[in-house]
């Protein structure tokens, strides 16, 4: 059995299509330190992760040793595995949550 956990996802993002593609946006003004999500879905190893559909393959994320964190089901997608890396980050991880820097 994966691991489940809930994820948390502020109320000043967005999730918004652009192109083919989606991506998170601020909505409002987010303040230094403010925690914009925690991350949610389920914990699998690399094989399971291989046996999911594409869809839903491409969302997932190496956490470590081998496990990625990978949405729950096509009908419930966490927003924030739509985060988009960046090499000009405005945001980072900070003990399993994001927030602004």
């Amino acid at each position: 059995m994966p691991f489940i956990h809930d994820s948390f996802f502020s109320s000043k993002l967005e999730v918004r299509k652009r192109s083919a593609q989606r991506g998170v946006f601020a909505k409002k003004s987010i303040r230094k330190g403010e925690i914009l999500s925690i991350a949610g879905g389920r914990i699998l190893p690399r094989q399971a992760v291989k046996k999911l559909p594409k869809n839903l393959r491409t969302l997932c994320y190496y956490v470590e040793n081998d496990f990625y964190l990978c949405p729950l089901s096509s009908g419930k997608i966490s927003p924030d595995l739509y985060m988009n890396h960046s090499c000009d980050p405005n945001a980072g991880g900070e003990e399993n949550a994001l927030t602004t820097v």
